[in-house]
């Protein structure tokens, strides 16, 4: 299961979208834009960070199987493209990256159960839900979006997940560059695989100060000629946000934990009678339970 914390009046609002939609199969989530997160570190992600793993993997594959100037660690550790690794891509990374017309859209989630942080960082301080979901059922949907889902890794580890990542783009590279014998050629197209794998990865890393929140994180990236519906929303302290909607299955959700500050019965009533009007309780029975983190507010 991976948790979603949020407030009790998204969730009415969810449903009350869900009711004047002809789509009776999925509730409708806002996925953020990645510049507009609490982490202020958010997709700032180098080539500097993911060299080590690049080469770890070079270093795995079989011998021959790539001509040695077509490596990226090769190149990098025999000099021979020197600006791979300068401030040339980094400059060019950021701004491809942090302009708002390439930054990606995430949806955000938990794998830590009822856990009074998550109460208190995104739930009103306790006074909010709690919407559980089952992992394996969790594909969302975006018509002008690619989808990658994975954990988030803490302190830029060198992990399994963000192994698989960046394997994936290397398969890529390869395609790309086994027909190829001119340097200059091969050099732009390690360009491009570094640039779409640092874009691709870049959302999955935080700042090791987050780890407690154990996030599972689904990112949808902008295709180059796809120009999905984006709008906008005002925070409290009247900053503007970007979002995109973002298609999320009513099968996966399995259950709902009211917050610890929350009146249990009024928020379940309420809840149940919103899903009533929605004839929810038919097709998709939700259970509620009450959280048992025994926190109050003073």
């Amino acid at each position: 299961m991976v948790y979603h914390y949020t407030t009790v009046e998204t969730l009415y609002n969810m449903l009350s979208t869900y009711k004047d939609s002809k789509d009776k199969d999925h509730l409708v989530f806002w996925a953020s834009s990645a510049l507009h997160q609490n982490d202020e570190e958010e997709i700032s992600l180098r080539f500097n960070d993911i060299l080590s793993i690049i080469c770890d993997i070079e270093n795995n594959e079989e011998k021959g199987r790539l001509n040695g100037f077509k490596k990226l660690s090769t190149a990098q550790q025999q000099n021979w493209i020197p600006t791979l690794t300068g401030q040339g891509i980094d400059l060019s990374f950021d701004e491809f990256l942090c302009s708002t017309e390439y930054a990606p859209f995430t949806i955000s989630f938990s794998r830590q159960r009822d856990k009074l942080l998550m109460w208190s960082l995104y739930a009103k301080n306790g006074n909010g839900i709690c919407m559980a979901f089952d992992e394996n059922q969790l594909v969302c949907e975006q018509e002008s979006l690619c989808p990658l889902a994975d954990i988030v890794v803490y302190g830029k580890e060198n992990t399994e997940s963000y192994k698989n990542v960046v394997q994936m783009f290397y398969e890529k590279y390869k395609d790309d560059v086994k027909n190829d014998s001119i340097i200059n050629i091969i050099y732009q197209k390690k360009k491009q695989y570094i640039m779409s794998t640092l874009w691709a990865i870049s959302p999955f890393i935080k700042n090791v100060a987050f780890k407690d929140e154990d996030e599972f994180r689904i990112a949808f990236f902008k295709e180059e000629n796809d120009k999905p519906k984006v709008y906008t929303r005002m925070t409290s302290k009247l900053n503007e946000i970007e979002y995109v909607k973002v298609k999320v299955p009513i099968s996966a959700l399995n259950h709902i934990i009211i917050g610890p500050c929350a009146n249990y019965e009024a928020t379940k009533q309420l809840l149940e009678k919103n899903m009533q009007s929605c004839n929810l309780d038919h097709d998709y029975k939700v259970l509620f339970q009450k959280s048992r983190v025994p926190f109050r507010i003073l």
